[in-house]
């Protein structure tokens, strides 16, 4: 797989990290001016928090797409999240929906318990909950689980953005199909994803702000990449909605498409 390394083999399930993902560790942790070890230390365990988040995320689609008898082939990190190669399509919209939705929830549950921790912690000792990322210094217990929650937000939001790879495209693309053609469903959420790139884009250029430019990047890139893979297999396979589909005939129809087989009586006779 291009631009991915392996990492791990879980349930029979490959997992790669895409080199995007790396290339955010070398740029955080090589600040610029003098490397403070100390700050190099907080932003490692912060990486490693994400990236255990986003695995238990995609983690999450897994089970759900396991539970509707789907096969998980790989699955791909990066930075906001993951992809994956499922052997087929979900049966139903529905399906699709409830699939989507699986890695957020996860990332929901895992930032309500580290919320729910701050807040026991903060009724014990008198403090204040501290949600605050630029007041973070260091790694004591309640800035470790303060950032479990900030990463675990993060996730969550990013993640409703309608555009591919991010799960509310699937999400928006589900809902659609349960009203409409998977055809038109998945043409009218690309649409929406590359009205997000140019909305990122230019709030990422009004606002100077990289984080935006970044994400617009990335994700034109992969809706890119998602449009030739589309190409390539129409080339290959065209695609057909019906392909699956039986019609039912009643009798009357069927003689129509195959005549029942006479017999010749005179013949029969001698």
């Amino acid at each position: 797989m291009k631009w991915a390394l392996p990492l791990a083999h879980i349930a029979g399930v490959r997992i790669y990290i895409h080199s995007v993902f790396l290339l955010l560790v070398v740029f955080t942790l090589w600040p610029a001016g003098t490397p403070d070890l100390a700050m190099a230390l907080n932003l490692a365990v912060i990486l490693m928090l994400l990236l255990v988040c986003v695995l238990l995320h995609e983690l999450g689609h897994t089970v759900a797409a396991q539970r509707y008898g789907l096969a998980v082939r790989k699955i791909v990190l990066w930075p906001f999240g993951g992809m994956l190669l499922l052997d087929r399509p979900p049966d139903t919209p529905s399906h699709d929906l409830l699939i989507a939705l699986a890695g957020p929830l996860v990332n929901i549950v895992l930032g309500g318990i580290a919320l729910v921790v701050l807040i026991g912690q903060a009724f014990i000792t008198g403090a204040t909950v501290q949600l605050d990322y630029g007041q973070l210094a260091g790694l004591s217990f309640t800035n470790v689980v303060t950032w479990l929650c900030l990463i675990n937000a993060f996730l969550v939001l990013i993640n409703l953005v309608p555009a591919d790879p991010f799960d509310g495209a699937y999400i928006f693309r589900s809902m659609l199909h349960m009203f409409t053609s998977h055809a038109q469903a998945t043409t009218l959420t690309r649409i929406l994803g590359w009205l997000c790139v140019v909305l990122m884009g230019v709030l990422g250029l009004v606002l100077v702000e990289a984080f935006f430019i970044t994400t617009a990047l990335l994700v034109g890139i992969a809706l890119f990449q998602k449009r030739s893979a589309r190409r390539f297999q129409e080339v290959l396979q065209p695609p057909s909605e019906d392909r699956y589909k039986t019609i039912p005939l009643d009798p009357a129809q069927l003689e129509a498409v195959v005549p029942p087989a006479r017999v010749d009586t005179s013949t029969a006779e001698k």
